[in-house]
């Protein structure tokens, strides 16, 4: 009789054993996958809800080839909803207060202003949309009201490839002046916040809607003033401005300024009875000056785009062939590709009616966020 061979252990069980090739394994798998994963055990969940992890994981995904391809946060009055242009998922999606503003994104976090009531206290977050993270920031304005400060303006800056923390710069000075700014910066490493320079602008500036890009801030203002901010330095200065045509008489002219892949944008739109069309300039990598990257005649899909107009965002893929545009009309998102001149509608919202009013736009220019999915942690 043949004797019994020994019974070698499953494979599920040398890597359930094993944190070291386990991490290996699911280090390489989408945010959205290991969040579903955390629930198999408290051991699986202890491993991917880790602060370490999270950083990792992050940092690996970041640097690899291609780039997840973005989602959006859309804002209609005070609900907002998930968009995926890929997968064309979309549904609503809740902050922990209804009285929530986005005031940036920045490769996967978002900056946030939340309020308990339309008119209550401002509170700034930092928060991960994926993980649902959140995290308080503590802003101290001064309780002498002599000495009371007001923020002008507060950025988010985070590039995984160069560190897994994050930066929030704040802009402030007295309520009494708008062109004397103190610029203090939020290290979330340390978790403190350290002042790195004064400044004097004769002029006042809207501070909103900054971009982070290249370990700067940009406030752009295609037709009016625009600012810079160094971060190595603290140093705020002008940057390079941006060439773009005359506005004819009857002609609907919009500016979006916007980041991509890596890619800092000003998309300039042009709308009249005879002719449509988008200019996409771009900011070369040294941010020395803007070039021309693509000129869109809109006149062929001149019929989906009846009525108002607007833009969503834009994606810059790691190869031409998977840049688009996303036009927003009435009830609809449209993707146009540049690289062939096609464009489908990959969002229908005329039977939402959550949302959907006819002849009007659901999304207005400063409604859409995009961002990439992650378990950066906050």
């Amino acid at each position: 009789m043949d004797a019994k061979r020994p019974k070698s252990p499953r494979s599920a069980d040398i890597i359930s054993g094993n944190d070291d090739l386990l991490l290996e394994i699911i280090l390489l798998l989408p945010p959205k996958t290991l969040l579903r994963f955390q629930s198999v055990s408290r051991h699986w969940h202890s491993l991917i809800s880790a602060a370490s992890f999270g950083r990792q994981h992050t940092r690996l995904h970041h640097s690899r080839r291609p780039k997840p391809q973005p989602s959006f946060l859309l804002r209609n009055l005070l609900r907002f909803f998930y968009f995926n242009p890929t997968s064309k998922h979309f549904f609503p999606f809740n902050f922990n207060s209804p009285h929530t503003r986005i005031l940036q994104s920045s490769n996967g976090l978002l900056l946030l202003e939340s309020r308990n009531s339309p008119y209550g206290r401002r509170d700034y977050f930092v928060c991960n949309p994926t993980t649902r993270q959140a995290r308080k920031l503590l802003i101290d304005c001064g309780s002498d009201k002599r000495k009371k400060t007001m923020i002008f303006g507060l950025c988010l800056a985070f590039d995984p490839s160069k560190s897994p923390y994050y930066n929030v710069v704040c802009l402030r000075g007295a309520q009494s002046s708008t062109s004397n700014y103190r610029v203090e910066v939020y290290n979330s490493e340390s978790q403190t916040w350290k002042v790195v320079g004064e400044h004097h602008i004769a002029v006042s500036v809207k501070l909103c809607n900054g971009i982070y890009w290249n370990d700067g801030i940009y406030w752009i203002r295609p037709t009016s003033r625009s600012l810079y901010l160094d971060l190595q330095n603290g140093n705020l200065r002008n940057p390079p401005g941006i060439r773009t045509p005359w506005r004819k008489a009857g002609e609907i002219n919009k500016n979006y300024i916007m980041e991509s892949n890596g890619h800092f944008h000003c998309l300039a739109m042009y709308l009249r009875p005879d002719m449509k069309y988008l200019i996409v300039f771009e900011l070369l990598a040294d941010g020395s000056g803007w070039f021309e990257r693509y000129w869109v005649d809109l006149n062929p899909i001149a019929g989906e785009m009846n009525g108002p107009v607007g833009v969503i965002g834009i994606v810059r893929g790691e190869r031409e062939e998977e840049s688009s545009v996303l036009f927003h009309v009435p009830g609809k998102i449209i993707s146009y590709r540049f690289c062939d001149d096609s464009f489908e509608v990959v969002l229908d919202l005329t039977r939402d009616h959550r949302i959907y009013v006819e002849h009007r736009l659901q999304f207005q220019r400063y409604d859409a966020y995009q961002f990439i999915e992650t378990l950066a942690p906050v």
